[in-house]
């Protein structure tokens, strides 16, 4: 079988000429030009034109095999089903990225009603852990007053990037508490943080009453509570909307693809509408006009002759009144809930009345409450979350087809050719059968071609699979003996270190490992090269690139290439993932500490001491997030400075304005044999560019090569400062 470098591309031919009737007429065509002068007779009885027919066969056969279903070519007999981690939701997922994917997830949080995250703003002075940059020593600070007396010495607060605050109404209710969903949405984020973020706050947003008084006029309304029922319903549902969760069968049936559905997190309650989100913000301010016109909306509803919206026990209101606000704030921390009165306005009570040609309209206020309550648990029910097992449509399982199976062409020919099972017809003279015998041989060479590219299309499979070790080779053969009629005799046993008489096992180990070297060629460094660039086209379907800066390391890379693939799911969509910190540290590394130890050779256990590692060790290396190093509230008594880099020889110090935001550092055994420029050159400065291109490109990155002193020192203050971190 051919070798086809990069430089070169195996033939082919145009699809035209895919049918028999196309193939023989180019084999006609070329046998005219290449040997006209020592054929005379190109019809059919000529044997030429037989084995041109035969083998024209043969190629409309593979036509037809190479033109099965993708899903049916990489099906083995063995395993009709694609593995589950291949599966569309872990491999089109991914850890939420952008401030909706975080919504998605606390949203999906058993006992949340709703959630919202925000950035939080370090510089303002609701900020508890200000951190002040002081130009004069270059310094930081948390408490400026005792320097701000210089009116030349300002200090400007610090706004720090990455941090977040969070704000969720809890369910309500028994078996509902608001301190243990606090504790679950805590754990979900912590559990998907992302590299240089952090959640500061998680408040509860306790529910503020809002009353209503209105004058609305009515049409022709058959049932009056009823009509009442519905404009409360649609005032509670506005001032305090429910989040409902889709099943996936719904969203196909709205026109979303798969891979629309599985952008960002997966969740736990089905999915969630991305405009509904963003309808459904936390409301700071109510609008008069908003319910008016949601009032109008509804069917029986003439006018809406006033309406006052105001909150218990303060002078905050919004009316249509003349001189009153259209517009009722609520109160930071608290978030928005219709009041409803316990009996019917009529009788004092603040609420809803219903006029009909100016007189008021006697209303069954117990029916219009059980109506309410009716329409309310509907939409509870409607939008409840309820766990699915989610099974997504991926590719169709595959039917196995065995399109490596080849039956010989020598089959086919007519029996005066003597190749088939019957043989020659008898008596035959040795002239005779030494010709056939000489047909069989030539014959043999085009059906092991035959066979090879048959088995090379059952192996496609193997070729593209993303499982580690799926396959060794790179080119498939299959024997013919067995399969070609009468084979034996004609194959040189001697060639092979074989005797006629070798037992017909050690024949087949033989044969076929000969096979296969042909197949593959005699050249091992050429196979491995055809593996390493299979790899790397593999990679490239995911956009993945791994660097080979050198031939070393391009060797050394090949196992991590296949590990990076059977974990693509995980590895992929998790890159940009911190450590848990509320959890125990042991096998909680981030999302990049993995990629990065499967691409540069490291121990992908965990290894929370490097300092006593001897120089022979394969190595690992520490990652520090600079925003989890932040000031807080326990270092505010300090009046010194609580950041001051040393000064260099000139007294001069390093820019020190915000050591903490998007900022990582990498912390590597800088005595070990692999970081020796002399004993490994290149592989510090191949190190670092992989940082670099692994690390997401919003975050700066810092490399320090330590020394066993410096390692052990860090990593002891390293190890308690962890510890610490748990009780943040």
């Amino acid at each position: 079988m051919a070798e086809f470098t990069n430089n070169t591309s195996p033939p082919s031919l145009p699809a035209e000429v895919a049918t028999y009737a196309a193939l023989r007429e180019k084999g006609m065509e070329l046998i005219r030009e290449l040997s006209g002068r020592e054929w005379t007779d190109h019809n059919v009885h000529d044997p030429g034109i037989t084995i041109l027919e035969q083998l024209c066969y043969a190629l409309t056969d593979l036509s037809y095999r190479i033109n099965f279903p993708i899903p049916d070519l990489m099906t083995e007999a063995a395993a009709a089903e694609w593995p589950p981690h291949f599966q569309p939701g872990p491999m089109l997922s991914s850890a939420p990225v952008s401030l909706l994917d975080w919504r998605k997830l606390l949203i999906d949080t058993p006992g949340v009603r709703n959630a919202w995250i925000y950035t939080l703003d370090t510089s303002s002075d609701k900020y508890d852990s200000r951190v002040f940059y002081d130009p004069v020593e270059q310094a930081l600070r948390m408490s400026p007053a005792s320097v701000n007396r210089d009116s030349e010495r300002i200090l400007d607060p610090i706004r720090l990037l990455g941090l977040y605050r969070v704000a969720f109404i809890p369910e309500s209710g028994p078996g509902w508490d608001a301190v243990n969903i606090k504790n679950e949405m805590r754990r979900r984020l912590h559990q998907r943080r992302n590299l240089c973020e952090d959640f500061h706050l998680i408040e509860t947003l306790d529910a503020q009453e809002v009353q209503v008084e209105a004058r609305i006029e009515a049409g022709d309304v058959s049932d009056p509570a009823a009509l009442l029922a519905d404009i409360y319903f649609v005032i509670h549902s506005y001032l305090s909307p429910r989040i409902r969760f889709y099943t996936l069968q719904e969203r196909l049936a709205d026109g979303y693809s798969i891979e629309s559905l599985l952008e960002g997190p997966q969740l736990e309650h089905g999915f969630l509408d991305d405009e509904e989100l963003e309808a459904f913000q936390l409301r700071r301010s109510v609008r008069i006009s908003d319910l008016i016109r949601l009032i109008m909306g509804l069917r029986g509803v003439r006018a809406v002759q006033s309406l006052r919206l105001s909150l218990p026990g303060s002078n905050i209101v919004a009316s249509t009144r003349e001189g009153e606000p259209w517009e009722l704030i609520i109160p930071d921390g608290y978030a928005a809930n219709l009041a409803i009165p316990p009996s019917p306005a009529e009788k004092g009570e603040v609420g809803i009345r219903l006029f009909k040609a100016g007189l008021p309209m006697r209303i069954n206020w117990e029916t219009a409450s059980q109506l309410l309550l009716k329409r309310k648990k509907a939409e509870n029910e409607r939008t409840k979350p309820r766990p699915q097992k989610m099974s997504y449509p991926g590719p169709r399982p595959g039917r196995p087809r065995q399109p490596g199976v080849h039956q010989s062409i020598q089959h086919q020919f007519p029996e005066i050719y003597g190749l088939g099972e019957t043989g020659l017809p008898r008596p035959a003279t040795p002239r005779r059968e030494a010709q056939a015998r000489q047909l069989k041989a030539y014959l043999a060479i085009f059906d092991q071609l035959l066979a090879n590219t048959f088995a090379q299309l059952e192996g496609v499979g193997k070729l593209f699979s993303l499982k580690r070790g799926a396959s060794e080779k790179t080119y498939f053969s299959q024997s013919m003996r067995g399969e070609t009629p009468d084979l034996e005799p004609i194959i040189a046993w001697n060639a092979l270190g074989l005797s006629q008489g070798d037992g017909s096992r050690k024949k087949t180990v033989t044969y076929d490992a000969k096979i296969q070297e042909w197949a593959e060629g005699a050249d091992k460094e050429a196979l491995w090269e055809r593996r390493n660039r299979l790899l790397n086209h593999l990679l490239a379907r995911f956009g993945e690139e791994v660097v080979e800066y050198d031939d070393v390391l391009k060797k050394r890379l090949f196992n991590q290439k296949e590990a990076l693939l059977d974990e693509y799911a995980v590895l992929g969509g998790q890159r940009g993932k911190g450590f848990n910190y509320a959890e125990p540290l042991s096998n909680n590394a981030d999302g990049l500490k993995q990629r990065l130890c499967l691409l540069l050779g490291f121990p992908a256990t965990a290894r929370p001491f490097l300092s006593g590692l001897p120089k022979d060790d394969p190595g690992s290396f520490h990652i520090v997030e600079h925003i989890l190093l932040r000031p807080g509230l326990g270092d505010k008594s300090g009046q010194s400075p609580i950041l001051q880099l040393p000064a260099g020889a000139d007294e001069s110090r390093p820019p020190l304005k915000d050591p903490f935001s998007l900022q990582l550092s990498f912390l590597f055994p800088g005595w070990l044999n692999r970081f020796d420029d002399g004993l490994n050159p290149g592989f510090r400065t191949s190190v670092v560019k992989t940082l670099r291109e692994e690390t997401p490109a919003h975050l700066k990155i810092f490399v320090r090569w330590l020394s066993p002193s410096e390692m052990a020192g860090f990593e002891q203050t390293f190890s308690d400062w962890k510890e610490h971190l748990k009780t943040r």
